[in-house]
């Protein structure tokens, strides 16, 4: 949830609150921290998934240089940069405190060190696998979401969330929109088994909305289709089969939801909205214009999206078209008000309105 408060994550990273950590220290004198970081697992050569993939060249080296006779090998900094990729400050610690399956040694002789690798074999094996740029199949680090999706039925047990993150982003990366790829979601994952003892499955809502509001500009975007069924089975209308919506004269649009294909019409794409909190006096800025909106949206957030010289408003989940207005070209300190959204309080401002 904090995730999708976008003022209360802006402050949290402003003042860099390390949230997760504190969490998990209130929760663990309650026997309450079942959640384990990536970094904690078993099987890893290194915590920071990052840097393992770039010390699976290292490990690999002493591992083969081991298999010739060579216990301990000499390497300077340098070297061990020029092999990995890492920086000398990582080393620097690195070097001070290794994993279980290195033994460090400083020389002291232009800035040598003695490195002595403990194999084990399955550290063996996923060393090799990462320096070939292999990820194992079951890896706790694999997030694949290439190949096609397989129907809700077929999906195992520890795949769900892995299913339904793959099925919602092919929805809005083919400009789905969200209402309806949470209909669509909402009828397909009945369909897996086990979805009703699922985690996964009950948090559905707040995964389709965390994938769509973040990156909103990747709706549409395109690249793998959906399957047919995946488009099909949620109310009485398939995606196919709806039109795309036209402009009003009063600057609506056809449907509610946000769908790529409200921004058809003027031909490109829309730029990533901007969110913004309608003022006391009915009015969103933008451009250092304001512009009004409805009573009932004061103090509410918004999003606004700037497309053929329009701004197109929809509520902060992106679920529900507002209004539009039309973007003053320049200038700044213009209002453009809409009557039936300021009644008599439009008359004490200057009136710049195209409805």
């Amino acid at each position: 949830m904090l995730y999708l408060e976008k003022i209360l994550l802006s402050a949290i990273q402003s003042d860099k609150t390390p949230v997760v950590r504190d969490l998990l220290r209130y929760l663990k004198p309650f026997g309450l921290n079942s959640y384990v970081k990536k970094s904690a697992m078993k099987g890893l050569l290194y915590p920071d998934l990052r840097a393992e993939r770039k010390l699976a060249a290292l490990y690999c080296s002493l591992y083969d240089k081991s298999m010739d006779g060579e216990r301990a090998v000499q390497f300077t900094r340098s070297e061990i940069r020029d092999l990995t990729g890492l920086s000398l400050p990582f080393f620097a610690k690195f070097l001070q405190s290794p994993p279980a399956w290195l033994a460090t040694k400083d020389c002291w002789s232009e800035g040598e060190w003695s490195l002595t690798l403990f194999p084990e074999q399955a550290l063996t094996q996923r060393a090799f696998d990462l320096a070939e740029g292999k990820i194992p199949d079951g890896d706790p680090t694999k997030k694949d979401f290439s190949g096609p999706l397989v129907k809700p039925e077929e999906v195992q047990d520890g795949s769900r969330n892995h299913w339904i993150t793959k099925a919602i982003l092919l929805l809005k990366h083919n400009g789905v929109s969200q209402q309806r790829a949470q209909d669509l979601m909402s009828h397909h994952v009945k369909a897996i088994p086990g979805h009703e003892e699922s985690e996964s499955c009950r948090q559905l809502g707040r995964i389709v909305a965390s994938i769509y509001f973040n990156h909103p500009d990747l709706l549409g975007i395109g690249g793998a289709k959906p399957p047919s069924w995946l488009l099909e089975g949620a109310g009485r209308h398939s995606t196919a089969q709806k039109k795309a919506p036209t402009l009003s004269k009063r600057g609506y649009v056809g449907k509610n939801s946000l769908d790529v294909n409200n921004f058809k019409e003027g031909g490109g794409s829309p730029r990533p909205p901007v969110c913004r909190t309608v003022s006391e006096d009915q009015c969103f800025i933008f451009g250092k214009n304001y512009y009004s909106l409805p009573l009932a949206w004061v103090g509410k957030q918004i999003l606004v999206f700037e497309w053929a010289g329009k701004l197109r408003v929809y509520d902060k989940q992106g679920d529900n078209f507002v209004f539009a207005h039309r973007k003053f070209a320049d200038g700044k300190g213009k209002y453009q008000l809409h009557g039936p959204h300021l009644g008599e309080i439009g008359n004490s401002c200057p009136v710049h309105s195209y409805m």
